[in-house]
């Protein structure tokens, strides 16, 4: 196969919304008058801000698609065998606290009872900094990602 010909793609479009006016007035139709968005997505992938009920933006599926990947890779998610939203999110956020104070060359890690290359550690330090209007670094996640194979 000649390489760069093709591209994997994985999309979910379950929780797309839709986008009403144009410019910075624009709004998605998913937002409540309190400001809190309705909970979207699996628990289980779902990022913390899903949780938080928060709006959700293109780090949120950047978190989704992480934490499949760490489970793809062996990893058992701490919060795998609970549905209580409360819960998974206390031990989301319990996890991304400890994992953010290892240091920043680690390379490898141990969580979830697996031992972990560290580039997904960068990965998920790039995420936690972005905000809800900013853009992921895709080139940067798959280059990290495409290092692993």
């Amino acid at each position: 196969m000649v390489q760069g010909l093709y591209s994997d793609f994985i999309a979910n479009i379950g929780n797309a919304m839709s986008r009403s006016g144009e410019g910075a007035d624009s709004q998605y139709e998913g937002e409540t008058k309190n400001g809190k968005a309705e909970g979207r997505g699996t628990c289980r992938y779902a990022s913390i801000h899903s949780h938080r009920h928060e709006e959700l933006g293109r780090r949120d599926d950047m978190w989704s698609l992480l934490y499949m990947l760490l489970e793809l890779h062996g990893a058992s998610l701490p919060w795998s065998n609970t549905r209580d939203h409360d819960q998974v999110l206390m031990l989301k956020e319990q996890q991304l606290r400890e994992l953010l104070r290892l240091p920043m060359d680690s390379a490898n890690f141990r969580t979830a009872g697996l031992e972990l290359p560290g580039a997904f550690l960068e990965i998920l330090r790039h995420l936690d900094d972005l905000d809800f209007y900013d853009s992921p670094d895709y080139a940067f996640i798959r280059a990290t990602l495409v290092a692993l194979v």
